[in-house]
């Protein structure tokens, strides 16, 4: 066969198209693979995998979808999204892969990936996994100290690259906890829980968990509980959103054991304790020796104590005292039934006058006041029936003894207020008892920032302002976390001012101050920071031209009136005054007389003077000492010397016009006139030659006037 140049052409032409077909088929192979991997990854985790056997016909399977985003991840190694999902697949309660979870999140999170958000997430799965590790109870101390640093170091790390994840914060919180840092912990859970923090539904059970293990370590039982109720309802909203709601749990070991707070209480679940309450009480009802109920009976009365069921702790526990009154510990318990009771009663009444502010004396509102008043006032008869008994036999610690007088106090005070109207001698007689027991609490707790704020409210309102300042100084320093008292503090410690005198300037305008009579009102007006104690009239003084001014006090201001009238000229007012803190303060005023008119000083044309018509120029020059002229008090009238002659109008009426006006400043010293105006005044028409007469009325600006007439002559 001979090879000619067209078979050589022709073959090297298909060596060609095999080789781009090969190419195309095994490069076009690997993204088949892709492809098909998304596929089967989507399909598992949307439920829609015909080929698996499901609870339903679409039911999900995220763990079939492992594997596909695995071979995923091999074939597209920058695609970060794909690799934190398959993070979420390994960190899932089924599977469990935490070595696989933690080096695929070390590659999230390195500096590659430009996503930051996404790096973070990956940084805050890292130290939940590390924090985990550390705190596992077969981890050793050196360990677990490494382990929580490490953990702290991912979840700043991530507040870094993130700052509005909250998951962050609640990392960081959890770390708190975990090192026994109560305070910090809670700080970090309500920083997670601002508006705006990203926060992960997965993130919900342990942040209101964790919330609550703080606020019990800190003595917030109450607000604890709630935390552990919230923690329960995430966990049941993650379940429902997972569909896999008994994958995560509350941590037994830490939910809800809170200490109760009185002798022989035992940690224990709020429903549990509400199962057992009703089981012993069951017991109760059938028990009716009082020998077998007494041992039922204080256990009793702390679970219903610390459930909120205040009666029914007062009656288990009266029970108990009155079977074996020797026993302080009962007496203890019913001593702080009696406290909650009284302080719930006290802010229900608080609440309910609130709300019955300016409603009609039928309302439900009104009605409710009653209601709460009766209830204070029972919850006040019990607990001063138990105080003397239980002060007496009992071993209070300082603070409860203390806290048991000002309850005392404080309940006689109000009875006394409540009393003053309608029985004097017994408001007296109360007030007597409260301050001879507050007097007492204080010889025997000298320290106790309670009673020194009481006491110092007692001096306020005495009208012993500086002693109570002092007190309420000294209660601070004990108890710096009284917002209340430090702002009434902060405003007493102000000093006094002296913000106004009369007279005062005119129309607040700049200028000389004038008198409005030759006898003005004197007085100084006091801003004094004493709340509603006035200032003492011996330590005011008021002076005019250093003479004292008998006064009288008007609210905050100090009136006087002159005995005689005053001399044209100025005047020096000089006040002082000191305050019930001992604030001083003196300013003085300068102010001027003025009852003289003011003076036509000439006129052009002089009296008896000639001028040149048809319309003749008159000119008037006024002059006036302190207060100046005013020119707007202007009138001036011409009229002929023949019989029946009538005015002649002027283009300057009486009120305004056309006029030029000069003034020189005021020097007292000098005593020189206050101030000079000229007016020019013209005819509004021709008049004829003759004898003319004119009268002139000027005013000044206290409202005295002056007139002149005068005449004179036109010619040609």
């Amino acid at each position: 066969m001979k090879i000619s140049l067209q078979l050589i052409i022709t073959g090297a032409l298909v060596v060609v198209l095999v080789v781009c077909c090969l190419v195309t088929y095994f490069g076009g192979a690997e993204q088949r693979e892709t492809g098909a991997a998304h596929r089967q990854a989507r399909a598992a985790l949307a439920g829609k995998d015909k080929n698996l056997v499901f609870g339903g016909a679409e039911a999900p399977m995220p763990d079939n979808a492992i594997e596909p985003l695995e071979r995923l991840v091999e074939l597209r190694p920058d695609e970060y999204g794909i690799q934190a999902t398959l993070v979420g697949l390994y960190l899932s309660p089924k599977t469990r892969q935490l070595d696989k979870a933690r080096a695929l999140c070390t590659k999230i999170s390195s500096d590659r990936n430009p996503d930051k958000a996404l790096r973070a997430v990956a940084l805050i799965h890292l130290g939940m996994i590390e924090g985990a590790e550390a705190t596992d109870a077969k981890a050793k101390p050196e360990m677990r100290a490494a382990g929580l640093g490490v953990a702290r170091k991912r979840f700043e790390e991530a507040l870094v690259l993130d700052p509005q994840s909250g998951d962050a914060c609640v990392g960081l919180g959890l770390i708190a906890l975990w090192e026994g840092r109560a305070e910090e912990a809670a700080k970090q859970f309500a920083e997670a829980l601002k508006p705006g923090r990203k926060l992960g539904a997965e993130t919900a059970p342990e942040l209101h968990n964790g919330l609550g293990l703080a606020l019990a370590a800190a003595g917030n039982l109450n607000e604890a509980r709630k935390e552990f109720e919230a923690a329960e309802q995430s966990r049941k909203f993650l379940g429902e959103i997972t569909k896999s709601g008994s994958d995560w749990k509350v941590p037994a070991a830490n939910s809800r054991l809170i200490e109760e707070g009185t002798a022989g209480a035992q940690k224990m679940d709020p429903a549990v304790r509400k199962r057992l309450l009703a089981a012993l009480e069951e017991r109760l009802k059938a028990v009716k020796a009082p020998a077998q109920r007494f041992p039922l009976l204080n256990p009793v009365g702390c679970g219903h104590f610390h459930l909120g069921e205040l009666a029914a702790a007062a009656a288990r526990l009266e029970e108990a005292v009155k079977i074996d009154p020797s026993r302080i510990d009962i007496l203890t318990n019913l001593m702080a039934v009696r406290c909650a009771s009284l302080t719930k009663c006290r802010e229900a009444f608080d609440e309910a006058v609130k709300k019955a502010v300016g409603q009609s004396a039928e309302s439900a509102e009104v009605k409710a006041v009653s209601k709460a008043r009766s209830e204070l006032a029972a919850a006040e008869a019990a607990f001063d029936k138990l105080a003397p008994d239980y002060l007496a036999k009992g071993s209070p610690t300082p603070e409860m003894h203390a806290q048991v007088i000002l309850n005392c106090v404080e309940m006689r005070l109000r009875l006394a207020a409540s009393e003053k109207d309608k029985d004097k001698a017994k408001a007296d007689k109360l007030l007597a008892e409260a301050d001879k027991m507050l007097a007492e609490g204080l010889a025997k707790f000298p320290e106790d920032a309670r009673l020194i704020r009481l006491s110092g409210i007692r001096d306020l309102n005495a009208g012993r302002v500086r002693e109570g300042l002092e007190k309420f100084n000294r209660s601070l320093g004990r108890n710096g976390a009284q917002p209340d008292l430090r702002a009434i503090a902060d405003e007493f410690a102000k000093p006094l001012e002296i913000v106004g005198f009369r007279p005062a300037s005119i129309g607040a305008k700049a200028g000389p101050i004038l008198a409005s009579s030759p006898k003005p009102l004197l007085g100084v007006l006091f801003r004094t920071n004493t709340g509603p104690i006035p200032l003492d009239p011996q330590k005011v003084r008021l002076l005019l031209d250093g003479t004292p001014q008998p006064g009288t006090f008007w609210g905050t201001e100090y009136l006087s009136m002159p005995d005689n009238e005053l001399a044209d000229g100025e005047h020096v007012l000089t006040a002082e005054g000191e305050d019930a803190m001992g604030h001083k303060a003196k300013g003085e005023i300068r102010f001027l007389v003025d009852a003289s008119p003011p003076e036509i000083a000439s006129t052009e044309p002089a009296s008896g003077g000639s001028t040149k018509g048809p319309r003749p120029r008159l000119v008037v020059v006024c002059k006036d000492k302190y207060s100046g002229v005013d020119p707007t008090s202007v009138e001036i009238e011409i009229r002929t010397g023949k019989a029946g002659a009538q005015s002649l109008l002027t283009d300057f009426p009486v009120r305004g016009g056309r006029y030029t006006y000069t003034y020189e400043p005021m020097d007292m010293k000098k005593n020189a006139m206050a101030g000079e105006e000229k007016f020019v005044f013209t005819t509004t028409r021709d008049i004829g030659l003759g004898h003319y007469d004119v009268t002139v009325s000027v005013g000044d600006q206290r409202g005295a006037k002056t007139t002149k007439v005068w005449s004179f002559v036109v010619t040609e």
